[in-house]
C-alpha cells in the first residue's frame, strides 16, 4: 500500500435490516472475514433494501471495500 494509493477489494456480505418498534437498524457482515479499519469505506451493491414495518430482512450481497491510504 502506498502513501497516497487506496486499495480496493470485493467481499461477499450479508445485510440485515430491521424495521421494528424496538429496533431500527442496518448491519453488514462480511462473509469472508474481512475487517474494516478507520478510514476505510464500504459500498454495498444492489437495489435498496426495504423492510416492512414490524419485520426484518436479510439479503446476501457483494460489497466493495476501499481501504484508507497510509496517509489517511
Amino acid at each position: 500500500m502506498g502513501l497516497f494509493l487506496r486499495d480496493r477489494e470485493t467481499a461477499p456480505c450479508t445485510v440485515t435490516v430491521s424495521h421494528r418498534f424496538e429496533e431500527l437498524s442496518a448491519h453488514v457482515r462480511f462473509n469472508n472475514g474481512a475487517v474494516i479499519h478507520p478510514g476505510d469505506s464500504v459500498e454495498v451493491h444492489g437495489a435498496e433494501i426495504m423492510a416492512p414495518y414490524g419485520e426484518g430482512v436479510e439479503e446476501t450481497r457483494t460489497a466493495t471495500i476501499t481501504r484508507a491510504s497510509a496517509l489517511e
